[in-house]
């Protein structure tokens, strides 16, 4: 069959480029084939990725007397935490929300990691901070609708590693929460203490008024006579229990006490229990390979259209 006879100008037909394409398979397959090693050597040269789903929880705060004491506090003398009267679970969940999304725990555990301690060795300070705050970006934790439940998504090139990374920036979190938090505490034990000496101040003034009217209290008319010693002993019995009062001496006991726990056991989760699925993108070597045939197609219809050229030059 003369090879002229496979170029139509009207229309293409099948069954002769089937036939073109099937006398150069192996040029295909070959093309195929070094589609499949190009492949090979990306996923053998790549970082495996891999994607950790979790939940974690805000459980009961404990010491649990010293947070109950510090809310009864709270309540009678009608002070407020964040627009709140009592320090609960939700309160812990929103520090820490807003704590470890600045991610600047994350990027100081990860700059003390092996990974990055190689990465970023011939960086300055600034392109450190860039590439660290941009993996950070791979740590993330985001509030459920619930407001008790974090989304835990970590993405990294080691699941192990990975893990125990995000632990440290959570606990780093926990215990800037409890600073935060027993900072406030103490900055309200300082004002309860100044508003019960102000009030002990005033009262203590109103008793001396009251002991000077005493001493004239038989030139006093009789009405004047039972009123000043009863508001003498009402106002006397204010003072002795605001000086007794023991509400700084608890609030700052528990501070005490909230400081010396580890924040970590306020909260629960299990990495053991987690969706870990690896994150490779197959389609770029689906693609790679497919180019392959491509390839091996388009070399083979061009050297067939090279060979009818040649032929009708020499004709």
């Amino acid at each position: 069959m003369n090879k002229i006879d496979l170029i139509n100008t009207n229309e293409i037909d099948l069954i002769r480029i089937i036939k073109i394409l099937w006398s150069g398979k192996w040029k295909i397959i070959g093309g195929t084939l070094l589609g499949v090693v190009i492949s090979l050597f990306i996923h053998i040269n790549k970082n495996n990725v891999f994607e950790i789903f979790t939940q974690i929880k805000i459980d009961k705060l404990v010491p649990i007397a010293d947070f109950l004491t510090i809310n009864e506090i709270l309540v009678e003398n009608s002070l407020f935490y964040s627009d709140a009267t009592r320090i609960d679970s939700s309160i812990i969940f929103d520090l820490l929300d807003t704590e470890y999304n600045d991610y600047e725990e994350v990027v100081s555990v990860l700059e003390n990691s092996e990974f990055f301690l190689n990465q970023g060795k011939d960086l300055d300070k600034n392109e450190k901070y860039k590439l660290f705050s941009s993996y950070s970006k791979n740590f993330n934790m985001n509030p459920a609708a619930d407001g008790k439940t974090f989304n835990v998504s970590i993405v990294w090139h080691d699941a192990n590693d990975g893990e125990e990374i995000f632990k440290n920036a959570l606990n780093m979190s926990l215990e800037n929460v409890k600073n935060s938090l027993l900072y406030d505490i103490e900055e309200l034990a300082s004002f309860l203490e100044v508003k019960i000496k102000r009030k002990i101040d005033f009262y203590k003034s109103r008793l001396f008024l009251l002991e000077e009217k005493i001493d004239i209290l038989e030139s006093l008319s009789e009405d004047q006579q039972v009123k000043i010693p009863t508001e003498y002993f009402i106002i006397k019995e204010k003072v002795v229990l605001l000086e007794n009062d023991l509400s700084v001496f608890l609030l700052r006991d528990s501070i005490n006490n909230i400081s010396e726990i580890d924040p970590f056991i306020w909260v629960s989760y299990d990495f053991n229990l987690s969706n870990i699925k690896s994150k490779i993108n197959y389609s770029i070597y689906y693609l790679i390979i497919f180019l392959g045939i491509c390839m091996g197609i388009l070399y083979v219809i061009l050297s067939q259209f090279s060979n009818i050229f040649k032929i009708n030059d020499n004709n």
